[in-house]
């Protein structure tokens, strides 16, 4: 039996390993390789419908590569020169690096030059966009996507077209708890509503407009509202419900002539005391100077009460 020189089988062990070394790199470079492609995510927008001979159509890819990697413009379609129905006009785009991503756009511009009698859609060219980072290439596919194109002359119609689709009926929607819901919210504006008028004494409702109390409680609340000295404001307030009592009983009242106030009004007795202590206190102020116990939130308080009994 004859055996290999010893030098060969050197080289033969060298070879051998150098070739698993090789393969094993190989592998490993695939693998990584494998999961960077799974890494890259890619999208695209386009309008398919609406053209006609002549438009552009705006295609807006967004692709997501790991950190670092940059565009290969080489990778897109030749711009122009061509003899497809549609063809690339323009292309831009950029990047943006992110913490684990690097994201890039492209906007590309496809004008249709050619199409046939009736409508149909037309596709776009494929695209296969390259991304590099130093000696790695990463690939991004793209299905092609399809534009709906419509001819400038009168579309051919057949029979089958000439006849009308059937009419959809409206589906039934049950719309009785909105109904009550729409009118349970009205019914509390409404009531929500007058009760503010009448709080503020907006409603002019004949003759209870112009009632005397009710004059008084409008003048006092402007009052009320203005910037005057205490005592004058407190003076006013007195004066005007003196002058409602003058009128509703119909003669000049006094104090000791207060009787009358509550023969021609009955409704206002349950506010006989305070009433009275309206003329005593109303006496000492304009003749004496003197308003201890007076004080105009508490003749605003009853200004209010009498318009009520008046109401």
């Amino acid at each position: 039996m004859q055996f290999l020189p010893r030098s060969l089988c050197r080289i033969f062990v060298a070879v051998t390993l150098c070739v698993s070394a090789a393969g094993s790199a190989f592998a490993e470079t695939s693998a990584e390789q494998a999961v960077l492609q799974k890494a890259v995510t890619i999208k695209s927008e386009i309008r398919e419908i609406g053209y006609s001979v002549g438009d552009v159509a705006r295609q807006t890819i967004i692709v997501e590569t790991p950190p670092g990697y940059r565009f290969d413009p080489a990778s897109l379609p030749s711009i122009g020169k061509t003899s497809g129905v549609i063809e690339l006009r323009d292309a831009q785009w950029q990047f943006e690096d992110m913490k684990t991503m690097t994201r890039h756009t492209l906007v590309l511009d496809w004008q249709i030059f050619q199409v046939l009698q009736e409508v149909r859609a037309y596709p776009l060219m494929p695209l296969r966009l390259l991304f590099r980072l130093e000696d790695k290439v990463m690939d991004a596919e793209l299905n092609p996507a399809s534009v709906i194109v419509s001819s400038l002359l009168p579309a051919r119609m057949d029979v089958r077209h000439l006849q009308h689709l059937p009419d959809v009926e409206p589906q039934p929607r049950a719309t009785a708890g909105m109904k009550w819901w729409l009118f349970s919210s009205l019914l509390v504006l409404l009531v929500t509503t007058t009760y503010f008028c009448w709080y503020f004494d907006w409603l002019q409702l004949g003759q209870r407009w112009s009632r005397p109390y009710r004059i008084a409680c409008r003048e006092m609340r402007a009052i009320r509202k203005s910037k005057g000295e205490s005592l004058e404001q407190l003076q006013a307030a007195m004066k005007i419900l003196r002058q409602a009592g003058d009128a509703s009983t119909g003669t000049a009242l006094s104090r000791e002539r207060l009787h009358l106030l509550f023969e021609r009004n009955p409704w206002m007795l349950p506010l006989r005391k305070e009433l009275e202590q309206l003329y005593a206190d109303s006496d000492r102020l304009f003749f004496a100077g003197e308003a201890e116990t007076a004080d105009f939130e508490r003749l605003y308080q009853l200004g209010r009460k009498l318009r009520a009994l008046e109401s």
